[in-house]
């Protein structure tokens, strides 16, 4: 048999070329046997379904853009999750990571608009770069921001309050008599969610009489390294604080590795806690106390909207917030049963 098409794969499936045609598109609405003796022809013939010249013909992309900052532990959790609905449907990623690069995530923006992709799916941006954004959405292709709640705006979103969840953590803190506390986030490097977090942080000591002091704040992007050295800065000042609190759990693992190579301990010479709630958060030593979010569920429920938006089948915006909630383990202790120095 020479190159195998749709026709073929139709007439020895013992279907039509719709049928065939739904298979591919959308399994869902096909009968479970049905989709599986149409699978198997499409195996055993070797039929390869050209995507391309499928959305050409159709004249609507199958491509869903997904624009993040970087791959985190919890970032990829969301990923997995929102991949899984969109290979489902079968729409392939355009991924984009711009390492915190203004330059680099213009360009990946410039070629979803050029791909024409069906939807972005927005995980992690700059500010700056938010009117090329605001460009795909005037041209009619939806995006849809996780890992954030935009009130107010004519975003869609599926996220989570990042004030109120670092609000939270640092609220607990001060309950546990902690009054210097310090603080480890990439406010600005001009991403809006972590910028909120710091906000969190502020709000915190506002609404408990505390001050804040500006000296014990550090502003670093999230990676073990950058934490760790921010972590050294703090621990290099004359009188260092006790207590500090990081804008990701990435951060917070490269703070810990700091205070234990100076041959202190946590939580009892430093409390350190963190954000996020990573898959490694339960197994570092000692375990650590984090913000929990809902990144799977940012995920899956994020694509489902997205292609709700892509098929028309949204009515209005898309807003929904999830909830967050404090994971305590033990990197954190009251302020009293801190080491005497």
């Amino acid at each position: 048999m020479g190159k195998v098409t749709i026709i073929d794969v139709a007439r020895l499936a013992g279907v039509s070329t719709a049928t065939v045609s739904r298979a591919m598109h959308a399994p869902h609405v096909v009968l479970p046997s049905t989709l599986e003796r149409v699978q198997q022809v499409m195996q055993e013939c070797g039929y390869v379904y050209n995507a391309t010249a499928g959305d050409f013909s159709r004249r609507k992309s199958t491509v869903v853009g997904v624009l993040i900052l970087s791959s985190t532990n919890k970032v990829a959790t969301s990923l997995g999750a929102a991949q899984s609905v969109a290979t489902m449907l079968h729409f392939p990623f355009l991924l984009s990571s711009s390492g915190f690069d203004p330059k680099l995530e213009r360009e990946h923006l410039q070629q979803f608009l050029q791909r024409g992709v069906a939807g972005v799916l927005v995980i992690g941006h700059l500010q700056e770069n938010r009117p090329i954004l605001d460009k795909l959405a005037q041209r009619g292709i939806p995006c849809l921001y996780l890992w954030d709640v935009l009130p107010g705006s004519n975003c869609n979103y599926v996220g989570f309050d990042n004030v109120q969840g670092s609000f939270a953590m640092v609220n607990y803190l001060i309950g546990l008599g902690h009054e210097r506390i310090g603080f480890i986030c990439a406010f600005n490097t001009g991403v809006e969610r972590i910028a909120k977090r710091y906000d969190g942080y502020k709000k915190a000591l506002a609404l408990n009489n505390l001050p804040l002091d500006e000296t014990i704040v550090r502003s670093t992007t999230s990676s073990y390294d950058k934490g760790k050295k921010a972590m050294k800065d703090l621990m290099a000042l004359p009188d260092p604080p006790r207590c500090i609190c990081c804008a990701s759990d990435v951060i917070a693992m490269g703070a810990m590795a700091a205070v234990c190579e100076a041959g202190y301990s946590v939580p009892y010479d430093y409390t350190v806690v963190g954000f996020d709630n990573s898959e490694f958060a339960a197994y570092t030593c000692p375990p650590l106390t984090t913000v929990d979010v809902p990144g799977e569920e940012m995920g899956r429920l994020g694509m489902q909207s997205l292609m709700q938006l892509i098929n028309g089948e949204a009515h209005g915006l898309i807003q929904r917030e999830l909830p967050t909630s404090l994971i305590v383990r033990g990197s954190s202790c009251p302020a009293d049963r801190l080491n005497k120095w």
